[in-house]
């Protein structure tokens, strides 16, 4: 369980292949982009991502993540031989993907606007005219729109799932130290 609490984590670690995901509230605010600069960002991000089929675009990525995390984290769930234990652990598993299709759903116009700022502020106006004319290509919102679905891609998912499955073995003595610190120290507060 704790392995599959870690992977959520993961997920977040690297929510930046599903930018719903990668939402951080507690960054300084920036600068205000050149607004000639959001205006064209903004078209990007709606022909790259459009409006109509932006959540089913997102929430197919998460998908993909959750199904390499799932598959990563198989070895500790085969580990619940317990009929009932393993009921709770499925049915808290359909929960937590539930729950976050429905807050990228949500959080989906903020996440997006936040996109067209950043590029606005990380591009310079001549290279998002450029950006804009490519991913006007249909090629161009091909890439866009694939990139996503290159995670599913065999040789991506088996080399994805084994870095995924090393990480979490690497940070297991890690969990394991981290609660027995939080332990003695729940204990030491308990002294006084």
């Amino acid at each position: 369980m704790r392995r599959l609490l870690a992977a959520a984590g993961l997920l977040l670690a690297v929510g930046g292949a599903v930018p719903c995901l990668a939402q951080v509230e507690t960054v300084a605010p920036t600068a205000d982009p050149d607004p000639r600069s959001l205006a064209l960002a903004t078209k990007i991000i709606d022909i790259s991502f459009p409006p109509d089929r932006r959540n089913a675009l997102i929430l197919r990525r998460m998908n993909r993540l959750l199904q390499q995390i799932e598959a990563a984290t198989a070895a500790t769930t085969r580990e619940i031989t317990d009929v009932g234990v393993r009921e709770i652990h499925d049915r808290y598993v359909a929960v937590v993907r539930r729950e976050a299709e429905r807050v990228i759903t949500e959080r989906s116009p903020v996440t997006f606007a936040a996109w067209a700022r950043a590029y606005a502020r990380a591009c310079t106006h001549a290279e998002l005219v450029e950006i804009r004319a490519f991913v006007a290509t249909p090629a161009g919102t091909s890439f866009v729109q694939r990139i996503g679905e290159i995670t599913s891609d065999p040789d991506v998912m088996r080399t994805s799932t084994a870095s995924m499955t090393a990480v979490m073995a690497a940070i297991q003595p890690l969990e394991d130290r981290f609660e027995e610190e939080l332990r003695a120290y729940a204990a030491r507060q308990r002294r006084r």
